[in-house]
């Protein structure tokens, strides 16, 4: 159960940190001068990692059995 609380709080925290920064990052690309072809592909490039990145994790996670410590290393590398 100790657990379970560990990765709620994580989760909490990254999904609040994404929903405050992802709705920002186009206008900061915009101020940094990328046309707007270049800002809608780096946003569809994060979304993406955001739908294949956890599958693989999770085979990983799976295949080694050690769960906790994939998910540490993944938000220290994230």
């Amino acid at each position: 159960m100790k657990y379970y609380w560990q990765l709620s709080v994580f989760y909490l925290f990254y999904f609040s940190s994404l929903g405050a920064l992802i709705p920002y990052w186009g206008l900061y690309l915009h101020t940094l001068g990328f046309d707007a072809e270049a800002i809608g592909e780096l946003m569809a490039v994060i979304m993406a990692t955001k739908i294949i990145a956890p599958n693989i994790w999770g085979w990983i996670a799976d295949k080694t059995g050690k769960h906790i410590l994939l998910v540490r290393t993944s938000s220290i590398l994230a």
